[in-house]
């Protein structure tokens, strides 16, 4: 099926800048086909509840000057398992633990999976500079 590239756009950017300021582990899955309410579902690891707080922040003014807003965020009271809905695209963020138990590559095994490799190949092609 493939995604939209809008969303190939945004994804693109969450898991550059995601790994950038501390993610690790990210698996793309393209959700498109299996649910109304959004294309892709990211899923990352980060070490500790701060990060998970301080890399909602880093995302979110990362989508801003594309047009891509946060509609929804869940848990960064405990930043155990953050997610954060920007329409397009839904991040989860897992301390490992709380990845480990939730599973949602397993839960979602029928989602096909995006290579992490080809987004950021396609990110640092598309020019952007820090």
């Amino acid at each position: 099926m493939g995604l939209p590239e809008e969303t190939r756009e945004a994804v693109d950017l969450i898991v550059a800048t995601a790994l950038q300021h501390g993610a690790s582990e990210p698996v793309v899955l393209d959700v498109s086909g299996s649910t109304p309410f959004t294309d892709a579902f990211i899923v990352l690891t980060v070490q500790t509840a701060r990060t998970a707080d301080a890399l909602a922040d880093r995302l979110i003014e990362a989508l801003r000057p594309t047009g891509v807003r946060l509609r929804a965020s869940e848990g960064r009271e405990t930043g155990t398992w953050v997610l954060l809905d920007f329409g397009l695209v839904v991040v989860h963020l897992f301390l490992p633990e709380q990845r480990e138990f939730y599973a949602l590559e397993r839960v979602w095994r029928e989602a096909p999976v995006i290579p992490v490799a080809e987004t950021l190949v396609t990110a640092t092609a598309g020019g952007e500079s820090a």
